[in-house]
């Protein structure tokens, strides 16, 4: 998944690297009404999308609240305590919170070594794209 992610990540910028666009020899006139047109209508569906993310949030939140209900009043399944609704909630709560931590960390370290990787290349005289240099 993650080197086809990367494969359709690196398309368009091989494409923006070899355009081959003629320059036109008039200056280019822009077509504001054509684009204040289509942004508008990418602005209104972005802004409908975000009420139907909010919408998925909530039906989320909603059926989460359902679940933990008829796991505590038996409905549909046997009964369970609701102490131990409380414990697994608290359970999931709390690794989810262990594991954003985590994330934070492994960011934190990623950038950390991509400033030191940076720092060495200066201090060596090299720049990012002399990767063959370091070693001769």
């Amino acid at each position: 998944m993650i080197v086809i992610m990367s494969l359709l990540d690196d398309v368009p910028i091989m494409n923006i690297a070899y355009d081959n666009t003629p320059v036109s020899e008039k200056p280019i006139r822009w077509q504001m009404s054509r684009l204040l047109g289509v942004a508008g209508v990418l602005g209104l569906f972005s802004v409908v999308e975000s009420f139907g993310l909010l919408l998925v949030v909530i039906a989320i939140l909603l059926t989460q609240t359902v679940a933990a209900l008829m796991c505590g009043f038996g409905w549909l399944v046997s009964s369970i305590n609701w102490s131990l609704v409380g414990w697994v909630w608290l359970y999931d709560i709390v690794w989810m919170c262990a594991l954003g931590g985590v994330r934070l960390l492994a960011e934190r370290f990623a950038a950390y070594r991509t400033v030191r990787q940076a720092k060495t290349r200066a201090r060596r005289g090299l720049g990012w794209n002399d990767r063959w240099s370091a070693n001769s």
